[in-house]
């Protein structure tokens, strides 16, 4: 994906699964479903910061542009104070990006303990695919970067090749604070 803004790029729109769908044809194709090819016009989210001003936290799951997004949230001069990625094979990559954007505690989050986890102060409850809670709300103990890194290669992904430890049917995010 370009990180330009205004250009022109296909969007593949995956009929089958259609929270797959990308501007990666090989992410949006992973299981060998139809697509549907729709050229979109970009902005960068530091145009979108620009504009609507710098969130308190901010939620990365863009299918396979997430790399994109972070080294764009990279050039702002104030970050937001805490950020999500949805993991993938460039976990790893996320979390030097992270570290070297100054985000230094980490919490791994799996996406399917979310689901009936309720925000009792609006009497809330979080179905399955939401992003759940945030920040401090968050539970579990904050890591510091080694920590967290131990955490992520014994949990998640082998560091030397990349080879996913943990079930398949296991979805995580990546939270970070500043």
């Amino acid at each position: 994906m370009s990180e330009d803004s205004n250009s022109k790029v296909t969007f593949w729109i995956n009929n089958e699964n259609n929270n797959i769908s990308s501007v990666d044809y090989n992410w949006a194709n992973r299981y060998n479903d139809s697509l549907l090819s729709k050229e979109v016009l970009t902005c960068t989210l530091n145009e979108i910061i620009k504009e609507y001003a710098l969130p308190f936290y901010i939620k990365i799951d863009i299918e396979g542009a997430d790399i994109t997004a972070l080294k764009q949230l990279k050039n702002e001069a104030i970050l937001p104070q805490y950020i999500s990625i949805e993991d993938c094979y460039l976990g790893y990559e996320y979390i030097e990006l992270l570290n070297e954007m100054s985000y230094k505690k980490f919490k791994l989050i799996n996406k399917y303990e979310i689901q009936n986890s309720k925000d009792q102060i609006i009497n809330f409850s979080f179905s399955l695919g939401s992003s759940g809670k945030f920040g401090d709300d968050l539970d579990g103990k904050w890591m510091d970067y080694k920590e967290f890194k131990i955490h992520y290669e014994n949990n998640v992904r082998d560091s030397k090749n990349l080879t996913r430890k943990a079930k398949s049917n296991i979805w995580w995010d990546i939270h970070a604070s500043l």
